[in-house]
C-alpha cells in the first residue's frame, strides 16, 4: 500500500504555499543548499530595498524562523520556471516592472530580479504540473528570500493568478494579511 501523502501544494481553497525540495537557497554557513536541507535557524540570502534597478538592491542574510510546510514525504505539483525554479502557482516572485506577482501570473519574457547587478534573467520557459516529492515554505521576518538566485516571497497571493491577458494581479506582500497570519 502506498502511504505517500499526496498534496497539490496548496491549502483548502487553493492557497498554494510551497517550494519544491529541488529549489536552492544560499545560506551564510552552509553555502548553496537544496530547500530540503534548509532548517529553522539557518540564515538565507535575502534582499532589502529591492526595486527594478538591480544596482540599488541590497543583499543580506536573514534567519529562517519557521516553516509553513516542511514535508519531505508529501508529493507536490509545481510550476517550473526556466527549468529550475519550482514553486506553487500562488507563491510570489518579483518581476521587473510588475513587482511581486504570483508565479502563476509570470509570463515568458518577464524579467526576474536576482542577486546579480549585471546579469538579467529572463523567463524563457514555464512548465506546469511538475510533480516532486517534498513541499517547503520557509518564513523570514522580511518575507523575502532568494531561491535559485531569484527574489521570491515567503508569502503567497491570497487570490488566484489571473489567466486573462491584460488582467492585473493583486499584490499582498505589504499587506497585514498574509499566509503567515493565517497559519
Amino acid at each position: 500500500e502506498d502511504d505517500e501523502e499526496e498534496m497539490s501544494s496548496s491549502l483548502p481553497g487553493g492557497l498554494a504555499i510551497c517550494f519544491s525540495g529541488q529549489t536552492t537557497v544560499v545560506t551564510r554557513d552552509k553555502g548553496t543548499i537544496r530547500m530540503d536541507q534548509l532548517r529553522v535557524g539557518d540564515y538565507v540570502l535575502s534582499m532589502k530595498q529591492y526595486n527594478d534597478d538591480n544596482q540599488k538592491n541590497e543583499l543580506y542574510y536573514e534567519k529562517v524562523y519557521s516553516f509553513g510546510h516542511y514535508n519531505p514525504s508529501a508529493k507536490g505539483n509545481f510550476l517550473q520556471l526556466n527549468r529550475d525554479l519550482e514553486l506553487s502557482k500562488n507563491h510570489m516572485v518579483y518581476i521587473r516592472g510588475k513587482g511581486f506577482i504570483s508565479a502563476g501570473s509570470v509570463q515568458v519574457g518577464d524579467v526576474f530580479i536576482t542577486s546579480s547587478k549585471e546579469e538579467e534573467v529572463v523567463v524563457r520557459s514555464i512548465r506546469k504540473n511538475v510533480s516532486r516529492m517534498g513541499v517547503y515554505a520557509p518564513f523570514t521576518l522580511s518575507g523575502t528570500i532568494l531561491v535559485n538566485d531569484i527574489l521570491a516571497s515567503s508569502y503567497v497571493a491570497l487570490t488566484p493568478p489571473l489567466e486573462k491577458e491584460g488582467a492585473t494581479t493583486q499584490y499582498f506582500l505589504n499587506s497585514s494579511i498574509t499566509y503567515q497570519w493565517l497559519s
